[in-house]
């Protein structure tokens, strides 16, 4: 819990969004991906690289992510 805590204190800075905004954004790309709170860090900066280079911010992909992410998990892709 506590690597999450980190993790969405990072992303709200540098997305510049609210914290429980992040830590939805996290947590939503955990369960649906089925990864554990260890891969926090990468998943900010999955999600921070995806709004810096991509045309969507980070509410956008966890929008994305809701809708597709256990079907993407299932075919073997990564929230990388």
């Amino acid at each position: 819990m506590e690597a999450v805590t980190e993790a969405a204190l990072v992303l709200s800075r540098a997305a510049g969004i609210e914290v429980t905004d992040a830590a939805k954004g996290i947590t939503t790309v955990m369960n649906q991906m089925g990864v554990s709170a260890s891969e926090a860090g990468g998943i900010i900066n999955s999600l921070a690289a995806g709004s810096k280079n991509g045309a969507g911010d980070v509410a956008y992909l966890q929008t994305a992510i809701e809708k597709c992410g256990t079907s993407a998990s299932t075919a073997g892709l990564s929230y990388q």
